[in-house]
């Protein structure tokens, strides 16, 4: 209203089919008759985005010479099962990221076992404010099924432009990463489909006819948790996925010393069901703020880091997609 910015809440409680309501002189019928778990209850997205918000600041202000520098150690599994028993795929990640002002450095090891092959796979990536975001760097030690019997050990690497790797990320992660190098990733099923698609939020939130969920619940230790289920193939128009139901845990942690106090998100855990594979379960953990106590990560990595990756950031990428590598 003029220069003012006015915040209005409008709450519409129990509204009967055929109900009489007097407003402005006039009898109402309201057409309406919602049956409450037909709707989803967004109001905690706010807590969620302000957990969000500061798990980006997670670390400000311990190191004097880099104020805004944030580390993060982050673990976690994966079991993928056909029929719903036998084993298709399993992996462990280890993944380290640095975030100093707008560089970020980010080293992964994913060590996954599909089925019967081990994959050992290392990533590298980092950007920063004079040019913007570097190659993806992988490499990896896997296993591959000979012709006739058994098995022989591979090793090769890829250096990928960023928006190759984003324009084909599923790809990578999916045949290269975890080595499932004879799964379609195609949007309809059919990798004949290279129409770029935006991605439809409001249809993978609100799905089946408007159903969804967003729960939000504290548990003992008064930490937050949200649970909500994804359309990922609404979302990504990628045939091969389903729904994905999510939990979300969220912490508040200090320094040892308890001079800072910050917010965080913690935790991850996803259910779904991917064409091919079946079941497939997810969970992640931030490892630095085990107990409610942040520690600095980076420097684990760093040096390993730092030998392999700055001379590759911005040479001539070898592979667009994984069919590239040899």
């Amino acid at each position: 209203l003029g220069e003012s910015t006015v915040d209005v809440t409008l709450t519409i409680n129990q509204i009967g089919l055929g109900d009489d309501y007097f407003l402005n002189g006039e009898n109402w019928k309201f057409g309406l008759n919602p049956n409450m778990a037909d709707f989803v209850d967004f109001s905690s997205i706010g807590t969620l985005l302000q957990y969000a918000k500061d798990t980006v600041t997670l670390g400000n202000g311990l190191d004097e010479n880099n104020p805004e520098l944030s580390t993060y150690h982050i673990t976690g599994s994966l079991d993928a099962k056909l029929l719903g028993a036998l084993s298709a795929a399993s992996g462990n990640f280890d993944i380290y990221v640095a975030l100093d002002g707008v560089s970020v450095s980010l080293f992964g090891h994913v060590s996954s076992k599909v089925l019967g092959l081990k994959c050992d796979t290392k990533i590298y990536w980092g950007t920063n404010d004079d040019d913007g975001s570097g190659n993806i760097y992988m490499e990896r030690d896997y296993q591959k099924r000979k012709l006739l019997l058994g098995t022989e050990n591979k090793h090769d690497s890829a250096l990928v432009a960023p928006s190759d790797f984003s324009d084909n990320m599923l790809p990578w992660l999916v045949n290269y990463v975890f080595n499932l190098s004879n799964i379609d990733l195609g949007s309809d099923g059919s990798s004949s489909d290279k129409e770029a698609k935006p991605l439809r939020v409001d249809k993978a939130l609100c799905f089946d006819g408007g159903k969804g969920k967003f729960d939000y619940t504290l548990d003992e230790h008064n930490n937050p948790k949200w649970a909500t289920a994804i359309d990922l193939k609404e979302l990504a128009h990628l045939g091969i996925l389903d729904v994905a139901h999510l939990e979300i845990g969220g912490s508040i942690v200090s320094d040892a010393s308890n001079k800072f106090t910050w917010k965080t998100l913690s935790s991850l855990k996803i259910d779904t069901k991917i064409a091919k594979l079946g079941q497939v379960k997810a969970s992640l953990e931030m490892a630095n703020v085990s107990g409610g106590i942040y520690q600095e990560a980076w420097s684990e990595v760093s040096s390993n880091f730092n030998n392999k990756y700055p001379s590759r950031r911005t040479a001539t990428p070898t592979a667009k997609v994984p069919s590239d590598v040899k």
